[in-house]
């Protein structure tokens, strides 16, 4: 029963969960777009004013975990309340809506929405964090699937339940977290800083992250274009069946990652046993975020070219909203993957590259966009075939940056000859080697990076993990190797593979 309520219960609230990235699922509902309250004597969106307050309150939570030492954990008790405080938000929003309270309860209704968002949000990222592994991706991706599939399939056959959906939201995700959570009280997330270094990521993984939310971002212009009427045509239900196709197709990548690893390597990347990996098995949850990233950004590509091509953002824009929502999913994974490999506290880590990234994207679609492109894109500041465009060389050109700076980066340091020697022959450890000193997959991954002159920086960027956890492997390497230094390793490199 216990292993069951993992299961069902983190795929239950995820599915919920993932409501709260589509603007028309949650957000839409309780703050339509044009729907305004008077500021001073001025209107201002309500989405607008949710927006603000999102951003205010990640501050002060990033402030708030910074003074409390970096060891603040959220409880059942504190997640529960913020799941039950943003129910109550969204009915206090119905019922301005409806006409029972006056519109000053607005204001109030607001911020118990973002309190309930951003609890939720840092629980849940809180809980997959501790540890991340291939069945915490199934679960992710199926919470994912069945989110776009079953919950817009209800919003659309009963209209009647959406409300009900809407104000429910926050307590259904509150609730399955609670469940999730093992029996008693929730231990400590232990921590550790990585030696030498106040880092807690490595700036290859920051590329790789500003790659995701560039796109994100990049997306979040096409979306502003077509959910608030710029995009004269549509084609009913076109971004549903396309979602439902591209979550499908992440599901099974998913799955399939998970039945090449569960016999091979744990939830860390570790080797289960001796016997070197294949390919597909030694494939990280890193790396496999990265090939999906490719494969996600030419779908992005394809999009916007076709709405240049044939002058219409309907079928070109709506693929790019689809691959830029299930970049919104894949950087969530990455987050889990880096907070549990490189023993970052989730908290900061989410709220800067998550919460945050979220808020800017939905301020880009639904407040930027509309005030660039005015009431109509004769009338604005840009006609919309130039903004795409800007779009396009901006996007094109980070990539470039990133990628250029990644090639630098992983150049190999030939200023010792021993070291660039080894780093031309690229031995590979042999089997029986690793038998012998009973290595694991990851010591392995380091012996060979090693021999190939990256330092130890390097060979943290290269595996995704901390600069602590790289020098852990090297100080089990040469425990079990008997040897006190990278040469010593390079000579060792040199005897196997003469020995071959």
């Amino acid at each position: 029963m216990g292993n069951v309520k993992k299961i069902v219960a983190p795929i239950v609230g995820m599915t919920f969960f993932w409501a709260y990235f589509r603007y028309q699922a949650v957000f839409g509902t309780l703050y339509p777009l044009g729907s305004e309250v008077s500021v001073f004597g001025y209107g201002i969106q309500l989405y607008t004013v949710f927006l603000i307050e999102a951003l205010v309150l990640s501050v002060i939570a990033l402030f708030f975990f910074k003074k409390s030492g970096g060891c603040y954990s959220l409880g059942k008790r504190v997640v529960l309340a913020s799941s039950i405080i943003g129910t109550m938000g969204a009915v206090l929003n119905m019922c301005v809506q409806a006409g029972v309270f006056d519109a000053v309860v607005f204001w109030l209704s607001i911020l118990l929405t973002v309190i309930g968002f951003l609890g939720n949000y840092l629980a849940w990222a809180q809980y997959f964090s501790s540890s991340f592994g291939a069945k915490h991706l199934v679960l992710l991706a199926i919470s994912y699937f069945m989110s776009i599939v079953l919950l817009t399939a209800l919003s659309l056959s009963f209209a009647s339940m959406k409300p009900l959906l809407t104000t429910m939201t926050p307590l259904i995700v509150g609730l399955s977290w609670c469940l999730a959570q093992p029996q008693g009280r929730i231990p400590k997330q232990k921590r550790s800083k990585p030696s030498g270094s106040k880092k807690w990521i490595n700036q290859t993984t920051t590329l790789y992250i500003g790659l995701y939310i560039a796109f994100l971002l990049a997306g979040s212009v096409v979306r502003g274009i077509i959910d608030t009427g710029y995009s004269s045509e549509s084609v009913p239900y076109l971004r549903w069946v396309i979602s439902i196709g591209v979550s499908g197709l992440i599901l099974a990548a998913c799955v399939w990652y998970w039945f090449k690893t569960k016999h091979g390597i744990d939830g860390n990347g570790e080797a289960a046993g001796s016997k070197p990996l294949s390919m597909a098995k030694r494939m990280s949850i890193g790396r496999l975020t990265l090939v999906c990233w490719m494969v996600l950004a030419l779908l992005f590509f394809s999009g916007m070219f076709a709405s240049l091509i044939f002058g219409s953002y309907v079928e070109g824009g709506h693929i790019v909203v689809v691959a830029r929502s299930s970049l919104d999913f894949f950087l969530w994974v990455l987050l889990c993957d880096i907070a549990t490999k490189g023993r970052i506290p989730p908290v900061p880590l989410f709220l800067v590259c998550g919460i945050l990234t979220e808020v800017a994207s939905w301020l880009v679609s639904y407040v930027m966009v509309p005030g660039v492109l005015g009431s109509s894109p004769d009338e604005g500041l840009l006609s919309l075939e130039t903004l795409v465009l800007m779009v396009l060389f901006s996007l094109m050109a980070f990539v470039v940056v990133a990628f250029g700076v990644l090639a630098l980066r992983k150049q190999p340091n030939s200023s010792d000859k021993a070291l660039d020697s080894a780093a031309n022959s690229a031995a590979r450890v042999p089997s029986e080697r690793v038998s012998e000193y009973k290595l694991t997959q990851r010591e392995v991954e380091v012996i060979q990076l090693f021999s190939q002159g990256y330092s130890l920086t390097k060979v943290a960027d290269e595996l995704f993990i901390s600069k602590s956890t790289a020098q852990t492997h090297a100080k089990s390497i040469y425990r079990k190797l008997d040897i006190h230094s990278k040469n010593e390793l390079i000579g060792k490199m040199k005897e196997w593979t003469n020995a071959q």
